[in-house]
């Protein structure tokens, strides 16, 4: 066997790599619906419920068909409120009085329809018995 010798020659060459990156960066606009209550949660009391419609840009707005809705602590209805029931008391602001019942926790919701999406908000209380 006769084997030959074979030179190669070869030049360096340098490649240099680089990444060009976009970004993305992802965020979330809500709106807000911010609650409230007036008065003390006491068993048997009335209380007024309040709700503050936010629109996209921060700013009060009417939604349409505003209901309230109470559930106890496992999530049964106790009670849903609606039409004169839910009071404008000016743009964007709500309320709607409720005689709170007798149970351990006490959570309520206002819905309503805001720039053609639904919003909705929950809130829990605690009502207290306050004997004397």
């Amino acid at each position: 066997m006769n084997f030959e010798s074979i030179l190669i020659d070869f030049q360096e060459r340098n490649l240099e790599l680089g990444i060009l990156e976009r970004s993305l960066e992802l965020d979330s606009e809500e709106r807000s619906l911010i609650l409230g209550v007036i008065g003390v949660p006491t068993i048997g009391d009335t209380i007024r419920l309040t709700g503050d419609f936010k629109n996209w840009a921060g700013a009060l707005a009417d939604p349409t068909s505003v209901t309230v809705t109470t559930y106890d602590q496992n999530r049964n209805v106790l009670a849903t409120l609606s039409g004169a029931s839910v009071v404008k008391s000016e743009t964007g602001k709500y309320y709607a009085e409720y005689l709170v019942p007798d149970v351990k926790m006490l959570i309520y919701e206002f819905t309503g329809t805001l720039e053609g999406g639904a919003i909705t908000q929950r809130k829990s209380l605690n009502p207290v018995w306050l004997g004397g």
